[in-house]
């Protein structure tokens, strides 16, 4: 344990010392009662909390591995398609729709040939720096991580556990649900009606869905 707090710092220790305002950011999804308890009242790892209550959700953790192309091009497509859409939209008086959405693939307008050009471009150019910056960290091997030993811990702890986190928008905070619960709580939404015919697939549901997870 001396280890794991060894390389705290200040704020941290802080955090630790005040562990019950974490606590307050995370519930625990009640599958019986269909409804959210504190995380307090269930037997879940403190370092698991850590981990999810601890940081901004859009806090970044980078370890020492080099993350894959593919995620660089996947999020290059998604600029992509948003610029397309923006193009698309220009001069549209009527209310646009939203873009942030887990899938904007654009319609397949016919775009300006110069936004093509451009955008085509920008992702060649983005995806050759990417490769020369990874081939650069491989030889050099400086890479260095941002997380501490007991980030890793809760980490590890979270992927080994029965729980699984979610993001929850009625409350900005996670909420942690039983893996085993997962596939039920789709059915029953997908039986509720709530979503329209033409996402009424399974598949393309759990798709979506696990892109809000952990």
């Amino acid at each position: 344990m001396d280890e794991i707090l060894a390389d705290l710092s200040i704020e941290d220790t802080w955090w630790l010392r005040n562990f019950e305002k974490l606590e307050e950011r995370i519930q625990v999804f009640d599958f019986l009662s269909k409804s959210v308890v504190p995380v307090n009242l269930c037997k879940v790892p403190w370092p698991v909390v850590w981990v999810l209550a601890r940081y901004n959700r859009k806090h970044i953790w980078a370890t020492r591995k080099l993350p894959p192309t593919e995620w660089m091009c996947s999020a290059l497509q998604e600029f992509c398609h948003r610029m397309r859409w923006r193009w698309y939209f220009r001069d549209k008086k009527s209310a646009r729709p939203s873009i942030w959405f887990r899938s904007n693939a654009h319609c397949g307008e016919i775009i300006d040939p110069g936004l093509q050009f451009w955008l085509d471009r920008f992702y060649q150019l983005v995806v050759g720096e990417t490769v020369k910056a990874q081939k650069r960290a491989k030889r050099k091997k400086e890479a260095v991580s941002n997380m501490s030993s007991l980030v890793r811990w809760g980490i590890r702890l979270l992927k080994d556990s029965k729980w699984r986190a979610c993001w929850t928008d009625k409350t900005s905070s996670y909420a942690l649900v039983e893996k085993r619960q997962i596939s039920t709580i789709h059915d029953d939404i997908l039986d509720k009606q709530m979503y329209i015919p033409t996402v009424y697939n399974i598949c393309m549901v759990d798709s979506h869905f696990k892109g809000y997870l952990v």
